[in-house]
């Protein structure tokens, strides 16, 4: 939760495939969430009404955000039981004096003590009935948007009101989306859409260790151009990202670890892998220290066959030595110390010799051509320290 004061604070994406509702039980050695309802039949409704929820009313809200302000991450999904506010109270000159919108309301306590945090943003907070035969209704009321901190005094937490979009809601996920739902008119037999890439699938398969919170990594493709990036919050925990890549583009996936120790904090180590439509590339079992950084390239074709993370054959290396028959476009000057060479003393000087070591030379990277250099000035290619 920062401080963004936006009305109408809603986004919607729809899964790459369906999920089916289960229970999910917390570890064995970590305390199960209060208000975990151990019901299998549960059932999500779009709130409409806007009298819905009324003054003083139990909410549920549940998320993965931090556990305190600039606190530590959770290490399994919570949730917490909290009263729904009037917008005139929450208004009041000595809490968020005029800020609250019509499509906002608060839920919380003035006094603090428990509240939604950081990382909780876009996490939907619900009123909770249970029927008589065990079954469970999630009304769905809003969504966490924002606050002044996390459990301040005078500050609860303030969300998105769900009935003031849910004409919008509604109209998305069953129009453009084309969606399955009970109140969309869509036959319950639509055919999923394809979600296959039409170039090239990547799976980055990565699992967390103790202290999840501290680790994120960035993909960027031959132009330094940000592909993707991923910062984690849950402890010892395997995440699996599906991302379409371009064919014949080389790109480079570095991963951070704010505290030094990888993925290989006290207990258990955490590790990552690549699979590129259908093979294995890439696998580690995430012993390195604050970063690490993996080269790879799609084929020209779409074909699983072709180790892009190999070096070209065509190019001779021997050791971590540059090639001697590196010349940058030909000319004879430009072998990889000139070329790569640091005239520059600002602080953009290593982003520049980070880009050129990522474009081609005779349809291979220049980092493969000169790994010595490029190894030690930008930190890429197969020399590169991790």
């Amino acid at each position: 939760m920062g401080g963004s004061y936006i009305n109408n604070d809603f986004a919607l994406c729809k899964l790459d495939k369906p999920i089916d509702v289960e229970e999910l039980q917390a570890p064995a050695k970590q305390k199960k969430p209060k208000n975990k309802a151990t019901q299998t039949a549960v059932f999500v409704e779009i709130n409409e009404e806007a009298s819905v929820p009324s003054l003083g009313e139990d909410l549920i809200v549940m998320g993965l955000g931090l556990l305190s302000y600039r606190g530590k991450a959770p290490g399994y999904l919570r949730d917490l039981t909290l009263p729904y506010l009037g917008s005139e109270t929450c208004n009041g000159t000595d809490s968020y004096n005029g800020r609250i919108k019509d499509a906002m309301f608060c839920a919380g306590f003035f006094e603090g003590g428990k509240d939604s945090c950081q990382g909780d943003s876009g996490s939907p907070i619900v009123k909770r009935t249970v029927a008589e035969d065990g079954t469970v209704t999630d009304v769905h009321v809003g969504i966490v948007s924002w606050g002044d901190k996390c459990a301040g005094e005078n500050k609860p937490g303030v969300y998105a009101r769900t009935s003031k979009r849910a004409d919008w809601i509604k109209n998305t996920i069953c129009n453009e989306f084309k969606s399955i739902a009970s109140f969309c008119d869509n036959p319950l037999n639509i055919t999923p859409p394809d979600s296959a890439c039409d170039d090239q699938a990547l799976i980055i398969k990565l699992e967390t260790d103790k202290f999840g919170s501290e680790t994120n990594w960035t993909l960027t493709d031959s132009n330094d151009t940000l592909v993707q990036k991923r910062r984690y919050f849950v402890d010892n925990y395997e995440s699996n990202h599906h991302l379409c890549l371009k064919t014949d583009e080389c790109y480079t996936w570095e991963i951070l670890d704010e505290f030094g120790d990888g993925l290989c904090g006290t207990g258990k180590c955490g590790f990552y892998s690549f699979t590129l439509n259908g093979k294995e590339i890439i696998s580690s079992d995430g012993d390195f220290e604050f970063r690490k950084a993996e080269t790879f390239c799609t084929p020209s074709t779409k074909n699983p066959t072709i180790a892009p993370s190999e070096s070209p054959s065509q190019v001779p290396t021997t050791s971590c030595q540059d090639n001697d028959e590196f010349r940058w476009k030909g000319k004879p000057e430009l072998d990889c110390e000139t070329y790569l060479s640091n005239r520059s003393k600002n602080s953009k000087a290593s982003s520049k010799i980070k880009k050129k070591c990522k474009k081609q030379w005779d349809k291979i990277q220049v980092y493969e051509w000169c790994p010595k250099t490029c190894g030690e000035k930008a930190g890429l290619g197969p020399c590169a320290s991790s």
